[in-house]
């Protein structure tokens, strides 16, 4: 899935439902807009890279055309010309990761299972 996609209007429609969902959901987006002066763009691009988006865009995509590993993969290459329909995105996610503070702490990503099912 890629980002030249996000910018026409049906695009837009399902990133606004991704964000919307995620907002809904958590508190810690709304804590963030504050704690942090988050832009609701730049909230709404961590989420989207930071969660699993295919749950609202398209069910059936395998989790290698997910947002986070598709934009991975492109990074890896380092090719600014299959870069150019993320610019507009990588600008608000890379604008809103630098207003969060460095955290130094054991992260989990892509974990099928609860983790604190497994310690209580």
């Amino acid at each position: 899935l890629g980002m030249g996609n996000l910018w026409t209007n049906a695009g837009r429609t399902k990133y606004r439902q991704v964000i919307e969902d995620f907002m809904i959901y958590s508190q810690s987006f709304l804590d963030a807009l504050t704690n942090f002066n988050l832009s609701y763009d730049e909230a709404g691009a961590i989420a989207y890279y930071s969660t699993d988006a295919r749950k609202v865009l398209d069910p059936n995509l395998p989790r290698e055309k997910s947002p986070y590993f598709s934009l991975n993969k492109l990074l890896a290459k380092r090719d600014m010309n299959q870069l150019e329909p993320w610019k507009n995105f990588l600008f608000y996610l890379i604008k809103g990761l630098q207003k969060l503070p460095d955290v130094k702490a054991t992260t989990y990503r892509g974990l099928t299972i609860s983790v604190l099912a497994q310690t209580n």
